[in-house]
């Protein structure tokens, strides 16, 4: 009975960790899933803004001058938020890093500063678009997609978060680099993408 203690101690143990790598594993697997799912709802409302900023640009830029300058560059910005969009899309997994935040972040920033300086110029040069019941709608379906942009950004920063720490922190650092499970990335507090389209007021009918 002596001489069988030392190996049910050490039979014992292995379970013990068996069982702990398990659970380990599941939560990991689940939070990485969790993850995937947020940046999904991210996607999806980012889209729908894009999809209204475009209706927005095309309302307007109806009644502007094809040559006009800051039109050639909101529609130069726009085909880039929608390469950035392309190739990000379906991003899961270990391809969710970092990098792919952040260039996900600067294309969409960036039309929008653009979509803000082309309507300020064209609501000094075309006052008759101040009334135009088609903006005013679109204007108020932009803003009403920037609480469900919040929410999802703050779901998908929680979710990313919780999963980074349980992959990062001891013990779950030693089953995430035995099992390859790898840091996702986050929205960077002061992002452009994180800043709503602004509408100048002076478009208020």
């Amino acid at each position: 009975m002596r001489r069988s203690m030392p190996l049910l101690i050490v039979l014992a143990l292995i379970v013990i960790l068996f069982v702990a790598g398990c659970t380990r594993y599941n939560s990991m697997v689940t939070g990485r899933n969790n993850v995937d799912k947020f940046w999904s709802q991210v996607e999806n409302q980012y889209q729908s803004r894009l999809d209204k900023i475009d209706q927005l640009v095309n309302t307007v830029s109806a009644q502007v001058k094809a040559e006009n300058k800051t039109l050639v560059e909101v529609i130069q910005a726009r085909n880039t938020a929608r390469n950035a969009i392309n190739q990000t899309s379906g991003a899961r997994g270990d391809s969710l890093n970092q990098g792919t935040v952040n260039k996900y972040q600067q294309a969409l920033g960036e039309y929008e500063r653009q979509t803000r300086l082309f309507v300020n110029v064209v609501s000094e040069q075309y006052p008759e678009l101040r009334s135009a019941q088609a903006f005013q709608d679109l204007r108020t379906e932009i803003s009403g997609t920037d609480n469900r942009i919040n929410v999802a950004r703050k779901d998908f920063i929680a979710a990313a978060t919780d999963y980074n720490n349980s992959i990062q922190t001891f013990p779950g650092n030693l089953f995430a680099g035995m099992f390859g499970f790898k840091p996702r990335g986050l929205f960077q507090a002061e992002a452009g993408a994180s800043k709503r389209p602004e509408i100048p007021n002076n478009f208020n009918p």
